[in-house]
């Protein structure tokens, strides 16, 4: 029990439900009374209610559009419908004095202090679980500290009736890919005590993946996605998130087709699906992956800029193209870095020459300079291995790609933040980069 409750108090710092899904629920029994059951302690005043929980870590926050992504269906607690009525028949016997006399902590902590000052008659008539909702000022009776249930929706793969429609499921899996990709910067607008990370790198791209191909959805749905994804050509009414928590109103807005570019996500992508491969169970048709042979592991020791905090959840590498990158910003990451006060340095608004549509954000005379950056100056790896004790990052790339980069002597590497999007290390040339092990 004690492991139980560590996994979910870690939820709402790894991905929210999302990660219980994928990695909780299939540790049950597979049957339909299995449950896993969590609750959110690290930011829980943000939230309304479990469908804007859901909306920030699924991208949807209708029960029925979880149950067709997640497989999943919400049961009600009874062991705190139990409590509550307990509680209840205890007041009711209470004299109106004897309430008012009471100490207010506990009372104060369930969200139940208003029943100091009911009538005993009014108290009868009242269901704690409103008072508690009113208090907290929640949706649907929710509060987040309590422990939600999960169970099994089914446990054989979904009839072809009950999935997401392929037009709806393939908006959503690019959502959920610039929803890890591309955070919103929230160290300026949110307190650390309320801040929502984003944890989760790009494996967890293929894990889900897998996961829907495991509930039933076609290869060919999830295939197509993936190789538009690897070949920078998607198509897609989705957005980068703009809100965090991801407002609700934003996720449900209808937007037209358009292209957008993951140029600086490729890379990454490509070494990820040769690495998935293997447990895909669907083959790829693209001539955009690379040799299996080609994989290596690769190693660098960053210069921290001042104060470097290597438990948060929030960093990536970064590998630049020094000149795009100055004649696009400006920045020159060869000089010295100038120190502006926040333990970081470099381009506050490095999201924007990562985000698809900057060509519409910037002024014309930078748009050529930006396209060029975005499109051939600038990869992104969001899965690496941090030695703490040495201070030592560790990723898989494509040999082919990295000798290129090394063979210009144009790119540095840096590790950078993304709720922030500024660089934590100083760049170093990518010759400093050192190749192991291979994957194959």
């Amino acid at each position: 029990m004690d492991t139980d409750q560590r996994l979910i108090r870690n939820r709402d710092y790894i991905g929210g439900i999302l990660t219980s899904v994928l990695f909780a629920m299939p540790v049950t029994k597979r049957n339909l009374n299995s449950a896993i059951a969590s609750n959110c302690l690290l930011n829980t005043p943000l939230w309304k209610g479990l469908p804007d929980y859901y909306t920030e870590y699924l991208l949807v926050r209708e029960p029925e559009a979880v149950k067709q992504l997640m497989c999943i269906v919400q049961k009600p607690n009874q062991g705190d419908d139990i409590l509550i009525e307990r509680i209840h028949k205890g007041l009711c016997i209470l004299s109106l004095r004897a309430r008012r006399n009471m100490d207010v902590g506990p009372l104060k902590e369930m969200g139940l202090e208003a029943v100091r000052e009911m009538s005993t008659e009014t108290l009868r008539e009242t269901d704690l679980r409103s008072v508690r909702a009113q208090h907290f000022g929640q949706e649907n009776k929710e509060y987040l500290s309590d422990y939600t249930r999960w169970f099994r929706s089914s446990i054989s793969q979904l009839d072809y009736t009950a999935l997401l429609p392929r037009t709806s499921l393939q908006r959503w899996l690019f959502a959920f890919f610039f929803k890890i990709t591309l955070p919103v910067d929230r160290l300026g607008t949110q307190p650390s005590t309320l801040r929502v990370y984003s944890p989760l790198n790009l494996t967890i791209y293929f894990r889900v993946i897998i996961h829907l191909k495991e509930l039933g959805y076609p290869a060919h749905w999830m295939s197509e996605v993936l190789e538009q994804l690897l070949e920078d050509r998607v198509v897609t009414p989705a957005r980068p998130p703009q809100t965090s928590p991801l407002n609700i109103s934003e996720a449900q807005k209808e937007m037209p087709m358009k292209r957008l570019s993951t140029a600086p996500w490729t890379v990454e992508m490509t070494t990820l699906a040769i690495i998935f491969q293997p447990v895909l169970t669907f083959p790829l048709f693209t001539t955009s992956l690379p040799e299996p042979s080609s994989i290596f592991s690769y190693t660098f020791i960053p210069t921290p800029v001042l104060e470097f905090y290597p438990d948060l959840p929030v960093y990536n590498l970064l590998f630049m193209h020094h000149k795009l990158l100055k004649d696009a910003t400006g920045l020159n990451v060869t000089k010295p870095p100038e120190y502006n006060g926040d333990n970081h340095y470099g381009d506050p608004n490095l999201r924007l020459m990562l985000h698809p549509e900057v060509k519409e954000r910037i002024p014309s005379s930078k748009r050529n300079a930006c396209r060029a950056l975005q499109g051939k100056g600038l990869t992104v790896i969001t899965t690496f291995a941090w030695d703490a004790e040495h201070g030592v990052a560790t990723f898989w790339m494509n040999r082919v790609r990295m000798d290129m980069m090394k063979a210009s002597g144009e790119w540095v590497v840096a590790m950078g933040r993304t709720d922030n999007w500024t660089c934590v290390t100083m760049p170093v040339p990518v010759n400093e980069v050192t190749r192991g092990k291979k994957w194959y």
